[in-house]
């Protein structure tokens, strides 16, 4: 019966509201460090990283929070949330951890669902908990959220990574990881093992990558980026 309130509540909730709005998220490139800045890096460190990702604006919950009652418990424990949909008066913050726990004919059910936190526009206080297969779950929780605004950077299909780790030295010998990450499913990380004779010369190359070895040992490394990777291929 219960579920068939809430059911019903969501339909009139879907006819009298304005529809959710996808909020669309930014491009940005990695392209790290800056070239002609000397850089210090530990053994295991990534000194050199180029690519493309897709950044959202979000938030940070960092306290766990939940609303319950007539047999259904919502919580949403410390985690980061993608402001993915807007409408006139909310942003909707989503994960797709949300924890649902309802009791239905005697039996407990759990499940994760997606949903997370809205703020209204006008007031950064008023924070609700809300779930997307039940739109009539906009709900202020029973403890007041803690929440930091913050960027988060999301791996879609069209993210490519580029970089180079640093792995130590032998003798003369400078030895660097280099490796590709995708966001697509279909294309699987790739890494090559690159080693440099440092009596060949100071300065070391990789598809376009130009780097200047200042000094080398097997715990630190000192280097200036000349140029980054020359092209991302996705």
């Amino acid at each position: 019966m219960k579920k068939t309130i809430i059911t019903f509540i969501s339909l009139i909730s879907l006819l009298g509201c304005a529809s959710l709005s996808p909020i669309s998220p930014t491009f940005k490139t990695i392209d790290i460090p800056i070239p002609g800045v000397t850089n210090e890096a530990e053994l295991g460190d990534s000194i050199v990283q180029k690519g493309t990702c897709y950044q959202w604006q979000g938030i940070y919950l960092k306290n766990e929070i939940k609303v319950s009652g007539l047999g259904l418990t919502i919580t949403l424990t410390p985690q980061k949330l993608a402001a993915t949909y807007e409408d006139n008066n909310r942003v909707y913050y989503m994960t797709d951890k949300m924890l649902w726990e309802e009791i239905l004919w005697l039996q407990m059910t759990k499940k994760y669902v997606v949903g997370g936190l809205s703020i209204s526009k006008n007031d950064k206080n008023d924070i609700r908990i809300w779930a997307k297969h039940e739109p009539s779950i906009r709900t202020k929780p029973e403890i007041t959220p803690i929440v930091e605004f913050t960027e988060i950077v999301q791996v879609e299909q069209s993210s490519f990574k580029q970089e180079l780790i640093y792995n130590g030295r032998s003798s003369e010998a400078v030895k660097f990881l280099y490796r590709e990450i995708s966001g697509s499913t279909l294309k699987a990380p790739f890494s090559q093992e690159l080693q440099y004779d440092l009596r060949d010369g100071n300065t070391i190359g990789f598809k376009g990558l130009r780097v200047e070895i200042i000094e080398a040992n097997n715990m630190k490394l000192k280097y200036k980026l000349i140029s980054n990777f020359a092209n991302i291929q996705n």
